[in-house]
């Protein structure tokens, strides 16, 4: 991932946020929530802060539609993990759905990478 610091730091930026939130569930299981809140928010802030804007139109906005999606669906899976408590029946359910979804976007992610390759 970091070879695309250069050419493409948003979404290096993004990689590295996602990363970082597939290992939330060990994070929380080892008592690491609030640093791991800490770090995320500081790497956000900063990667937001140091990266150019956007270019508008095209497939530049169609990224970062897709990108600010993904960034609040991983809050949102925070809110819910904090607001709501687990079935009685599925203890683990907070944990999957971070599995998952870290899941489907990593897999998205080597696609996109792989037609960016071939392309």
């Amino acid at each position: 991932a970091a070879l695309l610091s250069t050419e493409h730091p948003r979404a290096y930026a993004w990689f590295a946020l996602l990363a970082a939130f597939s290992m939330f569930p060990l994070l929380a299981r080892d008592g690491l929530r609030l640093a791991y809140s800490v770090c995320q928010l500081a790497f956000g802030v900063l990667a937001a802060a140091l990266t150019p804007p956007m270019e508008v139109g095209g497939s530049a906005t169609a990224g970062g539609l897709l990108l600010a999606a993904s960034l609040a669906g991983m809050v949102a899976l925070h809110v819910a993990e904090a607001a709501l408590p687990p079935p009685r029946r599925y203890p683990d359910l907070h944990a999957v759905a971070f599995s998952a979804y870290a899941c489907c976007h990593l897999v998205g992610a080597y696609a996109a990478c792989l037609h960016a390759l071939w392309r």
